[in-house]
Order: C-alpha cells, then structure tokens, then sequence
C-alpha cells in the first residue's frame, strides 16, 4: 500500500510539472505577443537600415561572362565531329584542368594585353593578383560546360575582360592541353543590372535579424523576471492560499475627482460619509 501511495504521489507532481510548465510556455507566448509589436517595428527600422546600406552605402558590382564547352578532341569539321557518352565523360575530366588554366598569369595578362579594346582602361593597370580576383569560374555538375564570369564594380571593365578572355581562351587551351578543345556557348553580354549586392537579401536578412534580437530579449527578460504580478502567480510557485489582498491606493477612484477632493478608492465611502456628517452638524449649528 506504500508503495502504490508513493507511485500516486509520483505520478502527481509529474503531472504537475507537467501542468506549470504549460502555463510557462503559455505566458511566454503571452508575453511574446504583448511585445508582438515591437518585434514588428524593430524588424522593419533593421529592414530599412539594411536597405539603405545595400543602395546608398555599398558601391555595387556587375557580372559579365561566358560559357564554353570542353572537348577532349581537337576541333574538326561539322562532318567529321561526332560526341559520344565516354567524350562527355571525359570533357567533364577536362573541365577542372581548364579551371585551372584560365586563371593563369599567362592567360590573364595575356588576354588583356592582345586585346585592341583593353587600350587606354583601367585593366592595363591592373597586377595579376588583381585581374585573378575579378574572375570567377563555375562548373556545371556532369557536363563539360564551364562558365567564366568577370566582376567588376565597372560595367565595362567587366565587358571587355570577359570578352578578352573569351578571345584567347579557346587557342590557348588548345595550345596548353593538346589533343582538345574549347567553343564558346554563350559570348559576353553588356551587364545592365547589378550582381552584387542583392538588396531583397539584405533586406529580409536585416528583418530577420531584428526580429531575433528582440525576440531573445523579450525571452531573456522573462526568464530572469523573478516579480510576482498577481494572485495567480503567488499561487502557481510557492502554493500558498490567498487570504487577502492589499488595495492599492495609488489608483483614484473616478468619484474622488471634484466636490470634496480626491478621495482614494476605498478610503472613498467611509471619508465622504464623514465629510457630510460633519457639514450637516456645522450647519446647524450656524
């Protein structure tokens, strides 16, 4: 009988726990809709400062490139060229070889300093480490496509390095890595919109990092709240009874406002009441 007694009292203060720390979560997501609003309002000053910092304060850069196709047969003629599965196999080898290659000092500077275009801009001026930094090669997963992309903060420079390296990339591939090849997909277009940065990023990033700042405030205050703001919560952690509660005196009760003076809520009755009492004796004595 013991034992079942204790297993019944275990079982209750399971149920217990149980039952607080629904009420916890329950005033925590109170408490995180009182501060709803907040939340709302700091996510969007975020939002608006990040949107301003990627339009005014970020200078932007453009994209401009091509991609080409890497063979691992030397180029022939339409009617002798036929691709085959093992070509494309071994096309999509080539491709991390050429990379590579496309990177190079020699290539790079090269292209710059054959291309007729290049004359008179800013990339003559431009060391290796500098142009290598600007190209930015993307490999297509089990094909023997590579794409090579030029970013500049120039619209143009961007334009005419990819166009330099188009040029001489295909002659010089064949050159370096004998018996392939490389044609070109798609040539270099003008950059008319930005590349970088992505202001809807930026934006919904800035919101989204308000909204987690406040929140985890909102949380930690909560958590580190030890008042007690009612009966309820009196009750809930430490299970004492209420026996009574003391009135707050600070608060007037509408009735005090005028006549006799303001008169706390429930001192209210009993001083009114005196207050007549006493005028009605003086005027009759008067």
């Amino acid at each position: 009988m013991q034992d079942l007694n204790k297993e019944n009292v275990m079982g209750n203060d399971s149920k217990t726990r149980e039952r607080e720390i629904e009420i916890d979560i329950l005033a925590l997501l109170r408490t995180v809709l009182k501060r709803l609003w907040l939340i709302i309002l700091v996510a969007l000053i975020c939002g608006g400062i990040m949107f301003c910092i990627a339009e005014y304060m970020i200078k932007p850069t453009y994209r401009s490139g091509f991609s080409a196709f890497i063979n691992n047969k030397q180029a022939q003629s339409d009617s002798q060229q036929q691709i085959t599965n093992g070509d494309i196999n071994a096309s999509h080898q080539l491709v991390n070889t050429y990379s590579t290659i496309i990177t190079s000092r020699e290539m790079l500077v090269g292209a710059i300093e054959e291309d007729e275009e290049t004359k008179g801009t800013n990339l003559r001026k431009y060391d290796y480490a500098k142009l290598k930094s600007m190209v930015k090669i993307n490999l297509k997963d089990d094909t023997g496509v590579l794409e090579v992309n030029v970013i500049s903060k120039d619209k143009n420079e961007a334009l005419l390095f990819a166009n330099a390296i188009a040029k001489k990339a295909p002659t010089y591939m064949a050159y370096i890595v004998e018996g392939s090849s490389m044609k070109i997909i798609d040539t270099p277009a003008y950059p008319n919109k930005k590349y970088a940065p992505d202001t809807s990023r930026f934006v919904i990033l800035g919101m989204l990092a308000g909204a987690l700042i406040v929140l985890i405030i909102v949380i930690i205050r909560y958590f580190t709240n030890d008042t007690l703001s009612s009966e309820s919560d009196l009750e809930q952690y430490y299970s004492l009874p209420i026996v009574g509660v003391i009135p707050d005196y600070t608060k007037v009760n509408n009735k005090g406002k005028g006549g006799y003076g303001d008169y706390y809520s429930y001192g209210y009755s009993y001083k009114l009441e005196t207050k007549e009492k006493e005028d009605k004796k003086h005027g009759k004595e008067d």
